[in-house]
């Protein structure tokens, strides 16, 4: 499978932003130390506020945000509710990730170059139409001094920085 090319690069941006719920779940101290928690099972917010010293409004907070990425189930059982980490959303998002991975490899590596050589070669072009050009206007026997005047804003041009 080969990457985008052109207008399908930015395909690959909004391909890649599918992953955001998953990396931004464990950007977050807090968050990844929630889900070390529940790595090891199903646990109320009382048994998970030990393990990662934080308060139970905070790990609730931090609980909500992993529901909302869809990471994180919640069942409720009488007065408490418990949470389990949502695997098969969690493998989704990490063999997803893989293979977008992969993916985007062979893309680097076969496009960047190609790329490259393609940028290299439009700006020879037009250096070449623009050498040309001033060429042109100055064996005009009547626009010599105009073509003078078009060269050097020609070379003048290209020596300021962008």
């Amino acid at each position: 499978m080969t990457g985008p090319t052109g207008s399908d690069a930015a395909g690959a941006d909004a391909d890649i932003e599918r992953f955001l719920p998953f990396f931004k779940a464990f950007c977050n101290g807090t968050r990844a130390r929630v889900l070390g928690a529940l790595f090891r099972g199903e646990l109320c917010v009382c048994e998970i506020t030990e393990p990662t010293g934080q308060s139970q409004p905070l790990v609730s907070h931090h609980l909500a945000l992993l529901r909302d990425a869809g990471l994180v189930r919640a069942r409720g059982e009488g007065a408490r509710t418990y949470y389990s980490i949502d695997w098969e959303r969690f493998d989704e998002y990490v063999n997803g990730f893989l293979q977008f991975v992969e993916a985007s490899k062979g893309w680097t590596k076969q496009h960047a170059v190609a790329a490259c050589v393609n940028e290299a070669a439009v700006a020879s072009s037009r250096r070449r139409s623009a050498t040309e050009a001033a060429a042109a206007v100055d064996q005009s026997p009547a626009a010599a001094p105009a073509g003078a005047a078009a060269a050097a804003r020609t070379r003048n041009k290209r020596r300021k920085p962008e």
